[in-house]
């Protein structure tokens, strides 16, 4: 089974995976997608420009030059940086692998695309 890396937010909490990803439609502002592709990179980096552009969530940039992700999390403005966002899934995943084995997970191996930079490979630490 695959779980999709998708967070949604809702004024409860928060869902992960596939719930996020079908609440997508309702909450596309508060649904958050495809950030392995801004992990790592300044805000101005020609990706993460192009990449803004097609998020119907809001990314501006942070106090050091990063992509944060602006959401409505528990009626309150949060904004997140894309390692939060993906330890949020890597946590999800944890558990799900828990409730499978029946047993605590204490390692993991997390591997990363081959066209991950240092910086990017870094962030997923």
């Amino acid at each position: 089974r695959t779980m999709p890396s998708w967070v949604g937010f809702t004024s409860e909490g928060k869902v992960v995976g596939a719930a996020a990803k079908s609440q997508a439609s309702r909450s596309p502002k508060n649904t958050i997608y495809d950030v392995k592709r801004i992990l790592g990179r300044a805000f101005t980096d020609p990706v993460v420009v192009e990449e803004v552009k097609n998020f119907p969530f809001t990314v501006e940039e942070g106090t050091h030059g990063n992509p944060m992700i602006v959401v409505e999390w528990r009626n309150e403005k949060k904004t997140l940086n894309p390692e939060e966002i993906s330890a949020m899934v890597l946590a999800e995943l944890k558990l799900a692998a828990e409730e499978y084995l029946g047993c605590e997970v204490k390692e993991a191996v997390i591997t990363v695309p081959a066209h991950f930079n240092n910086l990017q490979r870094q962030a997923t630490k």
